[in-house]
């Protein structure tokens, strides 16, 4: 049962995974990706008679974001696939993972009724510092 605290989270607890999906003219040739952030950190604050006293924030560093399968697409995505993807997501038109080595997620409140099945609402992530 989850109580009151704040727990860190990161790699030894639990992964960080962003799924990718497919639309436009290229949906047929791309892949839908599973990405891993294997460098992060994170907090989850939890009050668990007041939700809205709850929340979660991870840092992840931009350039530990790994390709770990990819489904669809013309052909099953290569190795060499993966390192122009990992490319891709570092340079200047995506990530720019030089200027902003972090990406920054905080939770907005949680709202609703105390009920074990809940998802924070968020705010956009951004890539480097946050205020």
């Amino acid at each position: 049962m989850l109580t009151d605290g704040t727990y860190r989270l990161g790699p030894t607890t639990g992964r960080l995974l962003l799924r990718t999906g497919r639309a436009g003219l290229g949906r047929r040739a791309g892949h839908d990706l599973t990405i891993e952030a294997t460098q992060w950190s994170g907090k989850a604050v939890v009050n668990v008679g007041e939700p809205d006293g709850s929340s979660v924030s991870v840092t992840v560093e931009t350039d530990s974001l790994e390709v770990r399968e990819g489904s669809g697409g013309l052909k099953p995505p290569t190795d060499a696939d993966r390192a122009e993807i990992k490319r891709t997501l570092a340079d200047k038109a995506l990530l720019h993972t030089a200027a902003h080595p972090t990406i920054a997620f905080r939770s907005t409140p949680i709202t609703g009724t105390r009920s074990p099945s809940r998802s924070p609402g968020s705010s956009p992530p951004r890539a480097g510092p946050t205020q």
